[in-house]
């Protein structure tokens, strides 16, 4: 009990620190609190501005004035004094390497060009990018010259290299058509701008003009009426309530504003964390006791908070592209469905400050919170997996468009974009295998897929179990079957109780010709020793099961079962033979008793009894409905006399009903037929 005590105050501790990330998460934001909508009427009293604030202009005219800027953009231009001596020296290189003119031919060339070179050059040409559209002569460009100073010239007083013709040059000074073309292109090609475009400073100036010029078109002042109630919202409306909730965070952004925003959220968050603790203390007490369990579902939600916050601060699309459905599927992994359920939605309601509509957002989340553990309660195949997450889907999309459909009364409300963050949503459920896995390792958690492994009987240590004790091996299958089948009567984990079941004897292995269901007739090693040596051998296979489970790495809870199957109870044959032959001697029942501990679980008690039963049914000469029937009643009567189930939280209608169930199975399993009256 101390340690149990214990480890419920490193769950609260780990309840705190929870707590603590969770508001570290948090924005420290506050705003309006309505949530509003174009084409809603709004429900609230009168909104009155209770400061000044600026009128911000929509995203429409914020856009059409990008768009002005964008064909008034600035071109400025950088100036090289080096133009005509670049040009020179690449004419000079392309007429050199011309091997169709002769020596005189090339210096003429090279005498015509120069002149052609030197003359614009003057007149300085210009350059602008192919993607650029030329603007008219009247237009304002800026050269810049050294420290980025510039210059306004208009356009018009430069060539533009785009449509500059040297040919036209070159016939005011020479009608030698021989040379006139070839040395045209030459010059073309050569040329090096006077001034050329730089893209780089003028898309600087370009971007820093967009960022200073003023985003409001009007001041709203205190007193003022934004909207009153039963007023319909309008896109206008819309702008105007955007505009006060943006100087509200703005203006609450001071230190007494935030240190009240930062105790309302530790109120917020340690509320609703208190409500889940206290939940496990009252409900779920092994939980509660156990804090790497607890830590487990602390972790998840701290997971799906992180996932939230960096969708926010990272301006996500939307916040519904966060996997919120995994939460609850991963639950249900480890831990039953009212627990999964529970904690899905604390998770929601402190999830829900990083949600635009939080009444849409919780109504789609909890719709699909619950499909989740529908399709999740018998979790057998991967492939259910596939299937759950198209139902999220389904569900999600129809919870929006009836949402939609009822507010706005139109289909042209429906933002088709919606169902494509619903849908990586669910493509993110997915990762809950991967998921699954990582927590059972980190968390020492036994998940259903992981007892789904451990009850193939392909298993290594139950082929092992079937090749050295046959006998046991089938006894355990029984025992599985007949357990099974009682705890989906009365309720419980039936996965993990199989798995408990068919690994409850691996310790019969170590000396399996000791036990009876092994044994070949006319061979009983028992002759052989006293009945305390019997009772000492029969005893040990709890003792060598426990060995072999953590040799094959058998979860904690599976060894359990080991451990609880046969509680503290006596080896009653070598106890009663012992006292018969030895009347006089003092008995010691210690001896001749398992160590136990009793079961501390329905499943574990549900084993003791199907062990019991099943072993105690093959003795049975007759085994008809009333033999089979005072068998079950006398065997559980004497656990029951034994204070065996008394920490298995079995109530004695629980008790009542799988007496039922075990003699129904083994007149099943022994093919009675009860007689008929004549």
């Amino acid at each position: 009990m101390a340690k149990g005590k214990r480890n419920q105050q490193i769950t609260l501790i780990g309840f705190i620190v929870c707590a603590i990330c969770l508001i570290a998460l948090l924005p420290r934001r506050s705003s309006i609190s309505f949530e509003y909508d174009i084409g809603h009427i709004w429900k609230h009293n009168d909104l009155i501005a209770d400061i000044d604030f600026p009128l911000l202009k929509t995203e429409a005219e914020q856009q059409q004035e990008r768009h002005v800027a964008e064909l008034k953009k600035k071109l400025y231009f950088r100036f090289n004094t080096k133009a005509e001596e670049e040009s020179i020296e690449k004419l000079d290189e392309l007429i050199a390497s011309d091997t169709q003119w002769h020596e005189r031919e090339k210096q003429d060339a090279l005498s015509k060009g120069m002149r052609i070179i030197k003359k614009t050059s003057k007149q300085q040409l210009i350059s602008l990018p192919l993607e650029q559209t030329e603007p008219d002569a009247s237009h304002i460009i800026y050269v810049l010259h050294e420290g980025n100073k510039y210059e306004e010239k208009l356009y018009g007083d430069f060539i533009s290299i785009a449509s500059w013709d040297p040919a036209k040059e070159l016939s005011l000074i020479t009608t030698d058509t021989s040379i006139s073309g070839r040395l045209a292109y030459y010059i073309k090609k050569s040329i090096v701008p006077s001034l050329t475009y730089d893209e780089g400073f003028s898309e600087k100036m370009h971007q820093e003009y967009l960022r200073n010029r003023p985003v409001a078109k009007g001041i709203i002042n205190k007193g003022e009426i934004i909207i009153r109630k039963g007023e319909t919202i309008t896109l206008e409306k819309q702008n105007l309530l955007n505009s006060y909730k943006t100087e509200l965070a703005y203006q609450n952004d001071t230190v007494p504003n935030q240190l009240a925003i930062w105790i309302g959220q530790v109120l917020f968050i340690g509320t609703f964390l208190l409500l889940l603790f206290l939940f496990l203390v009252l409900f779920r007490q092994k939980i509660s006791r156990d804090y790497r369990k607890a830590f487990s579902i602390l972790s998840l939600i701290l997971f799906i908070a992180g996932l939230s916050s960096l969708a926010w601060h990272f301006q996500a699309p939307s916040v519904y592209i966060v996997p919120f459905a995994i939460l609850p599927i991963l639950i249900r992994s480890f831990f039953d469905t009212r627990m999964a359920l529970f904690a899905h939605i604390i998770t929601l309601i402190l999830v829900v400050y990083f949600a635009d509509n939080s009444t849409e957002f919780l109504i789609l989340q909890i719709g699909a919170g619950l499909v989740a553990l529908f399709t999740f309660i018998n979790f057998r195949k991967r492939s259910q997996l596939y299937t759950s997450a198209i139902l999220i889907w389904i569900t999600y999309s129809a919870i929006y468009t009836s949402l939609q459909l009822m507010r706005e009364g139109s289909f042209q409300a429906l933002h088709y974009s919606t169902y494509i963050w619903f849908l990586i949503s669910c493509i993110g459920v997915l990762f809950a295998l991967p998921l699954i896995y990582i927590f059972e390792k980190v968390f020492g958690l036994v998940g259903e897929l992981s007892l789904l492994e451990l009850t193939d009987t392909n298993n290594r240590l139950l082929r092992e179990l079937s090749h050295k004790a046959p006998g046991t091996f089938h006894h355990s299958v029984q025992v599985a079957n007949l357990a099974e089948a009682a705890i989906e009567e009365i309720g419980g984990n039936s996965l993990l109780l199989r798995a408990g079941a068919l690994y409850h004897d691996i310790g019969k292995i170590i000396k399996s010709q000791f036990f009876i269901e092994n044994q070949v007739p006319g061979s009983n090693p028992h002759d052989r020793l006293s009945f305390e040596e019997s009772a000492e051998v029969i005893i040990s296979h709890i003792t060598f099961g426990v060995e072999l489970g953590r040799k094959y790495r058998l979860p904690d809870i599976v060894i359990d079962f080991i451990r609880t199957h046969h509680g503290t109870l006596t080896v009653q044959y070598f106890y009663k033979n012992y006292v018969k032959s030895f009347p006089d001697a003092a008995s010691d029942i210690e001896k001749f008793s398992y160590p136990g501990p009793v079961p501390h679980s329905r499943e574990m008690a549900v084993l003791m009894m199907a062990d019991s039963v099943e072993a105690a049914s093959r003795s049975i000469q007759d085994p008809n409905l009333e033999n089979l029937t005072q068998l079950v009643n006398k065997i559980i009567n004497y656990q029951l006399s034994e204070k065996q189930y008394i920490h298995s939280e079995l109530t004695l209608k629980d008790i009542e009903r799988i007496r039922q169930i075990f003699v129904r199975h083994l007149l099943n399993l022994y093919h009675v037929r009860v007689e008929y009256p004549e």
